[in-house]
């Protein structure tokens, strides 16, 4: 059971928050590359005003992507960065930062597997 919960933990869409690094946009030349959160959150909050709270979900994020851009380009629903990155190659990501949002998880994966 957990060497199939390992690999689909990342992947599941009610975890997005924990597990999406990024959004790209193919029409929108404010995120060249994949933006992060912080990306999105200056210019969310230079089109808003403050916006300061960094726990803000992504929905929250491409719904307030919508107010901005729905008039120009329809809806805006952004391709997701996963934990696995953006490749059709399913490699689990050993090397982590601190500032990483998936370290604790990395961490307690690596831990599993020394001690199993």
């Amino acid at each position: 059971v957990l060497s199939i919960a390992i690999p689909c933990i990342p992947i599941a869409d009610y975890l997005e928050d924990l597990f999406v690094n990024g959004l790209t946009y193919k029409d929108i030349s404010f995120f060249i590359g994949s933006g992060s959160k912080g990306d999105h959150l200056n210019v969310l909050g230079a089109y808003f005003g403050k916006v300061t709270n960094p726990r803000i979900s992504w929905s929250m994020i491409r719904n307030l992507l919508n107010l901005m851009f729905s008039d120009n380009y329809g809806e805006m629903r952004g391709k997701r960065i996963h934990f696995y990155g953006n490749d059709g190659v399913c490699l689990f990501k050993f090397f982590v930062k601190s500032d990483d949002p998936q370290r604790i998880y990395v961490w307690s994966v690596i831990t599993c597997n020394f001690a199993c």
